[in-house]
C-alpha cells in the first residue's frame, strides 16, 4: 500500500531548491535595470527577490549591521536640489544587500492580524482644519493598523501595514539597529531618535495617495525601500483658500521641471530617502499607481522633475515593494 504523500515536506524541499538557485543567481552579476543604466546613483541593479517564506515558517531576523555601515549623512553627496523642495536627502544603498534581503524575508514572514482592518498611524487624507489632499486611501489618524508586529490588510488601499511603536514595546533588533544608525549617522538628532516604524507592503504597481505625516511626529521622516523600485512625488501642499479648487501640486503636473515639486526614484535594494523641514511641512508626498497597457509590464517614466535621475528613465513596477518609515513620535501623541 502506498504511503501518504507529505506535501509539506515536498514544499519545503522545493523552497530549498529555489533558495539554492537564487544564491546561484546572486553569485553572478544580475543584468542592470533601466534605471540603473540611466543613472548609477539613482538605482542599483536589481537583485533576485528573496524566496518567500513557507506559511508558518519561522524566519530569523537578519544578522547585525556591520559597524561601518550604513553611511553617515553627507549633505554634499546625499542632498537633492533644494531649489525644488527643501531638505530631501537620498542614499542609494543605505542598507547592505545581504541585510536588506534578510530584512525583507523576515518582514514577509510576520503573521497576519485577525479581525477587521485598521488605519495606518499618521495624518492626512481625512477631514480636518488643515490643508489636506482630500479623502482617499492614505495614512490617517486612528488607533493604528493592529497588534504590534502583525500585518493588517487595508482593503480600501490595496496594501498591508505593520506597526512597531517603540514607546510601548522595544523595537525588534533589526529595526532598533536601523533606528540607532539613523541617529548616529546624523539623519535624526541624537535627542530624538526614531521610536516608531510603519511598514507598508505594496503589490506590483501599488501606490499611496498624497498625504502628510502630520504633527504627531518630529518633522523628519526616513524611509527605506525593499523589493521593487518606485517614484516618490513631492507636491506643494494646498493653502486653506485653495482646498476644493485644485489638487495638491496641480500647477506642477504638466510633466516639466518647473513648480515647487520634485520626484525621487527609490531603489528597492535598500535605499533611504529622508525629508524634513520644507518637504515635511509644506508638501504632500505620494507614489502613483502604475498601470499596464497593451500587455506591457507595469512601469512609469521619470520626468524632468526627478531630483536624482534624468528624465525618460523607465522604472519597472512589476515587483512587490516594502517600505519602512522611521519617525520619532512626540511625547503625548496618541
Amino acid at each position: 500500500m502506498a504511503s501518504a504523500i507529505d506535501f509539506r515536506r515536498l514544499l519545503l524541499e522545493e523552497r530549498r531548491r529555489a533558495r539554492r538557485e537564487a544564491r546561484g543567481a546572486a553569485a553572478s552579476p544580475p543584468p542592470a535595470s533601466a534605471s540603473a543604466s540611466a543613472s548609477a546613483s539613482a538605482s542599483a541593479p536589481a537583485a533576485p527577490p528573496p524566496v518567500p517564506p513557507v506559511p508558518g515558517e519561522e524566519v530569523p531576523p537578519p544578522s547585525h549591521l556591520p559597524p561601518d555601515v550604513p553611511a553617515a549623512l553627507r549633505p554634499e553627496a546625499h542632498s537633492l536640489p533644494p531649489e525644488r523642495v527643501g531638505e530631501v536627502h537620498y542614499v542609494p544603498e543605505y542598507l547592505p544587500p545581504s541585510f536588506a534581503r534578510g530584512l525583507e524575508r523576515w518582514l514577509l514572514s510576520l503573521p497576519e492580524a485577525g479581525g477587521g482592518e485598521g488605519r495606518a498611524g499618521g495624518s492626512g487624507p481625512g477631514p480636518g482644519p488643515g490643508p489636506g489632499p482630500g479623502p482617499g486611501p492614505g495614512p490617517g489618524p486612528g488607533p493604528g493598523p493592529g497588534p504590534a508586529g502583525r500585518w493588517t490588510r487595508l482593503r480600501h488601499a490595496g496594501r498591508r501595514v505593520a506597526l512597531f511603536d517603540g514607546r510601548r514595546i522595544p523595537l525588534p533588533p533589526p529595526l532598533a539597529e536601523i533606528s540607532a544608525s539613523l541617529a548616529q549617522g546624523g539623519y535624526f538628532p541624537a535627542s530624538h531618535p526614531p521610536n516608531h516604524v510603519l511598514v507598508n507592503s505594496y503589490g506590483p504597481g501599488g501606490g499611496i495617495l498624497p498625504h502628510t505625516d502630520g504633527p504627531a511626529y518630529l518633522d523628519r521622516t526616513a524611509t527605506a525601500s525593499l523589493g521593487g523600485d518606485a517614484v516618490l512625488r513631492f507636491r506643494r501642499r494646498l493653502g486653506t483658500d485653495e482646498i476644493g479648487l485644485r489638487s495638491p501640486g496641480e500647477e506642477e503636473d504638466g510633466g516639466g521641471s518647473g513648480g515647487g515639486g520634485m520626484d525621487v526614484l527609490l531603489s528597492g535594494g535598500g535605499s533611504l530617502v529622508v525629508f524634513a523641514g520644507d518637504a515635511y511641512s509644506r508638501h504632500v508626498h505620494s507614489i502613483a499607481e502604475a498601470g499596464a497597457s497593451g500587455g506591457e509590464p507595469l512601469a512609469e517614466t521619470t520626468s524632468g522633475r526627478c531630483g536624482n535621475c534624468p528624465p525618460g528613465v523607465v522604472v519597472r513596477r512589476d515587483r512587490p515593494r516594502i517600505s519602512l518609515t522611521f519617525r520619532h513620535k512626540l511625547e503625548g501623541a496618541d
